[in-house]
């Protein structure tokens, strides 16, 4: 069974939840339209995903950062996942429901062509070499969209490398093919190089998809644009969405966002005022998007869409993250504030998780909050020693997240940890997975329905970063997810014909996720069809290895399909056809 975390409160915390829960039970707020609705009790009363559930690998090598949003999609059919490699590739792996048939995706490689070369931490590469063939950085790892059609979007920009880019798959739900790399035409920052991307369909609008990314700007801050589009042929003149609050300390004043929608007219940004690593006073901070304008919590209007763009030849007004409702008041003397998520009910509902770091050897808070009466209240879930590597909201409105505190074992191993709030006492957890010895555990994310009004499909519940990790581009790290489905396999086959005239010697080679180890014991279906129709078929295990070996009579025009159907834990797997030359 899991292993249980329980954390009880003070009175006083205790107190202050016990207040926070009865006023998320009441009904939506009064106000303007655009105001956040307050939050309902969800009423968890455990953490457990069952006996069923188990920890399996998904992509042998692969990383993603935080803020680009959603790096998980749970679509009807399947689940999408986006991650960027060793190599520089950007991928897209796609999970069935069910048998959880694995299909993987290159869709471009950032190399030293693009962008100037990187150099790993002291020169040598988590890999154990000093380069790779391509740029390593897990800040080019993509953002997934599926579009009305079904279809599948997939964004990506460098570290500050290379603009905005993205590709659309030529069928809906898959990811067989896709359409050629395409830039934001049109808006202006086409050629700009970028950093994170956060996109969203907002179905109501008239200009319905939205990207949000960071430029570095010639005086070195970073600032946050918004390009749309109807078409995503064309797009509209980016424009940007917030100023520098210190603008004579550039560093200090690089807010953070991560952003997000109900899919039809609203946007709901968490943002803080500057960067958590150069500011000590960093406070958090929430703008809602509505129909044309932009907002405080209460639905006070801060802003319209058209000044903060600047239409009619006016100037544009950038908002200021301050203008926003605030959240957590890091000059305060509560430490100063870093966003990890934010999360948009299907009602108007609002979430967010976040730290609060202090100086010295004082514990960082793990903190929750919810919307409330136009304003926020929230409650810490735990502490630990500095940032976590990793902090994420589940999907929905529930009061449940994921966790991976620095150092949260007594031996100093990391965990990815579930917690919720099954009542207003304490909140209670579990340990999903505990990192190896050598090994560390990053970034925790829940796949997310298309919709915050739809339920993510599938039986994935998590996944997360699992390996060795220096920094954002030096690591050898893998996927790893929790289940209670079959473990994803793939296989490669090869068909030879020359060893024995008209015989065909099939070798099948099983793999744990996308380019993992040999998966033993899988079974494998070796199906023999000749051009007169007659079959044959040969159904064998692979060995330690993941190998499986078969030899039969094949005369020309003989079609030859090797399969693994989802059996004994594995998931299913098939190869295309191989006709006999």
């Amino acid at each position: 069974m899991p292993r249980s975390l329980t954390v009880a409160r003070s009175a006083a915390v205790g107190c202050l939840l016990a207040l926070v829960l009865a006023v998320l039970v009441a009904a939506t707020l009064p106000g303007p339209a655009a105001a956040v609705t307050t939050r309902s009790a969800v009423g968890v009363t455990a953490v457990d995903p069952g006996p069923s559930a188990r920890v399996v690998p998904v992509i042998a090598d692969a990383a993603w950062s935080i803020y680009m949003n959603p790096r998980v999609l749970a679509t009807a059919k399947a689940t999408y996942i986006g991650t960027t490699s060793t190599r520089g590739d950007i991928d897209i792996t796609r999970v069935a429901h069910g048998g959880h048939k694995t299909d993987h995706t290159r869709l471009q490689r950032i190399d030293a062509d693009m962008a100037g070369p990187k150099t790993p931490k002291n020169g040598v590469s988590a890999l154990g070499g000093t380069k790779t063939s391509g740029i390593m950085d897990d800040h080019a790892s993509p953002a997934i969209l599926q579009l009305p059609d079904g279809r599948i979007l997939v964004s990506w920009t460098g570290h500050s490398t290379i603009p905005v880019r993205y590709r659309i798959s030529t069928k809906p739900d898959s990811i067989t093919s896709f359409g050629p790399v395409q830039t934001l035409a049109g808006s202006g920052i086409e050629n700009r190089k970028a950093v994170y991307t956060q996109i969203h369909h907002l179905a109501g609008e008239t200009y319905p998809y939205w990207v949000i990314t960071r430029l570095r700007e010639s005086d070195n801050r970073g600032n946050w644009y918004v390009a749309r589009s109807r078409d995503l042929v064309r797009w509209t003149k980016a424009f940007q969405l917030t100023t520098n609050p210190y603008p004579k300390e550039v560093t200090k004043g690089w807010p953070y966002i991560k952003t997000s929608s109900d899919g039809q007219r609203t946007l709901d940004l968490a943002l803080t005022d500057g960067d958590p690593a150069n500011l000590r006073t960093n406070s958090l901070f929430h703008i809602r998007y509505r129909a044309g304008a932009f907002h405080r919590s209460d639905g006070t209007r801060i802003r319209t869409l058209g000044q903060v763009i600047g239409t009619g030849g006016k100037t544009p007004r950038p908002l200021d993250p301050r203008s926003g409702t605030l959240v957590h008041d890091g000059t305060a003397g509560q430490g100063w504030a870093r966003v990890y998520d934010v999360r948009t009910g299907a009602g108007g509902e609002v979430a967010m998780a976040a730290t609060a770091n202090r100086a010295g050897t004082q514990p960082t808070e793990f903190r929750w909050f919810a919307a409330a009466d136009g304003g926020w209240s929230g409650s810490t879930v735990t502490s630990g020693p500095q940032w976590p590597t990793g902090f994420e909201l589940t999907p929905g409105l529930s009061n449940r997240l994921y966790l991976i505190p620095n150092s949260a074992s007594t031996d100093g191993t990391q965990q990815v940890q579930e917690w919720a709030a099954p009542d207003d006492t304490e909140w209670t957890g579990r340990t999903v997975a505990t990192a190896p010895s050598g090994e560390s555990l990053r970034n925790p994310v829940a796949p997310v329905a298309p919709t915050p009004a739809g339920v993510p499909s599938g039986r994935i519940s998590v996944l997360w970063m699992q390996g060795i990790y220096h920094t954002y581009n030096d690591f050898n790290t893998r996927l790893m997810m929790e289940t209670t489905g079959p473990a994803p396999v793939t296989l490669t086959r090869s068909v030879n014909t020359t060893a024995r005239k008209g015989y065909a010697n099939v070798t099948v080679r099983v793999r744990q996720g996308v380019d993992g180890p040999g998966a033993q014991g899988v079974t494998v279906r070796i199906v023999r069809t000749t051009k007169a129709g007659t079959s044959r078929s040969v159904v064998t295990r692979t060995s330690r290895t993941g190998l499986a070996r078969a030899s039969f009579w094949a005369p020309k025009g003989t079609r030859v399909k090797v399969d693994v159907p989802a059996r004994d834990g594995w998931g299913s797997a098939v190869a295309s056809t191989v006709v006999v030359r």
